[in-house]
């Protein structure tokens, strides 16, 4: 997959949707919020990026216990 570079504040921005988003993935609808702020979020950032990598952990964590 390839990645395009983003900006500095368009980083931020990205980083504080993945974030947010996490913060809500155990509402109704929030686990698929959340993947789709994610997946955004490495189509920009790539996977290497901490918030990337520990937003992917968690909801893996979500989804193997059932959670939607």
């Amino acid at each position: 997959m390839t990645t395009r570079s983003a900006g500095p504040q368009e980083t931020l921005t990205l980083r504080l949707r993945v974030s947010h988003a996490m913060l809500g993935f155990d509402q109704p609808g929030g686990v698929a919020n959340a993947e789709g702020v994610l997946g955004e979020a490495v189509k920009h950032l790539g996977d290497g990026r901490p918030t990337v990598r520990d937003a992917r952990a968690l909801l893996a964590m979500v989804r193997s216990t059932g959670g939607t």
